[in-house]
């Protein structure tokens, strides 16, 4: 008798339906373009406060941003155990 896989497990539907899912990732690109905004904002004054190139400034958050973009899918995962 060949072995058959189980059946996967879907998780069950919050019952939001796919309004609510598009609402909640409008949300989160609000809140993505609100942070942008004011990082954009500070830019001048963290150069003149830390007394430095505006290279130095935009290089420090870059790397702010790549780590946020790195930090989201691990984040997300130990949320899901």
């Amino acid at each position: 008798m060949p072995l058959q896989p189980a059946a996967a497990s879907l998780p069950e539907d919050s019952g939001l339906g796919n309004s609510g899912r598009y609402l909640f990732f409008g949300l989160g690109l609000l809140m993505v373009s609100i942070n942008a905004t004011i990082v954009a904002v500070g830019i001048p004054t963290l150069t003149t406060a830390l007394n430095t190139s505006l290279n130095w400034v935009s290089g420090t958050l870059t790397s702010y941003r790549l780590v946020q973009i790195a930090a989201m899918p691990v984040l997300g995962g130990l949320s899901d155990s």
